[in-house]
């Protein structure tokens, strides 16, 4: 009897094989990837590379892999329903180490967003005032003043 060196990957009934593709030309996701964006398969590589999981995974989740002796983003593009390995394979495949869930950096990017919003809205409305009130300082007469401020609106 020969030895199978994915043993415990045939054997455990938590795990399925996956097909991954990485990024062309790059060791890390690109930006739309961080952001949890739509994946546009077109940026990954078209070779598929088996892995093992015990992780519940879709296609197009993203998981951190060891590939050419170091830790990479990869894409899942296929999830099988079993382990699917030939018996007598002669490599050992390798297991997928993290699923990525950008969900909290996604929400981050959001509140930052209405953040930004919120502060430039109060900064144009304190820069009218402000130059409202430096208009209303320099007009000599009340008569003027109030001429200005009903043609104003609120000052």
């Amino acid at each position: 009897m020969t030895h199978e060196i994915n043993v415990a990957a045939l054997l455990r009934e938590d795990t399925r094989t996956i097909a991954v593709a990485f990024p062309k030309g790059v060791d890390y996701p690109n930006q739309a990837l961080a952001e949890g964006s739509m994946v546009d398969i077109e940026e990954f590589d078209k070779r598929y590379y088996a892995y093992v999981t015990d992780f519940d995974l879709k296609e197009g989740d993203a998981v951190l892999v060891e590939a050419a002796g170091s830790i990479k983003v990869a894409i899942v593009c296929k999830v099988d329903d079993t382990v699917k390995i030939d018996p007598g394979l002669q490599y050992e495949l390798r297991w997928v180490i993290q699923k990525l869930d950008f969900s909290h950096h996604q929400e981050n990017l959001i509140k930052n967003e209405e953040i930004k919003g919120l502060v430039q809205q109060a900064y144009q409305r304190n820069l009218r005032r402000s130059f409202a009130q430096q208009l209303l300082a320099g007009l000599d007469g009340s008569e003027e003043k109030e001429k200005l401020v009903a043609l104003l609106g609120k000052a």
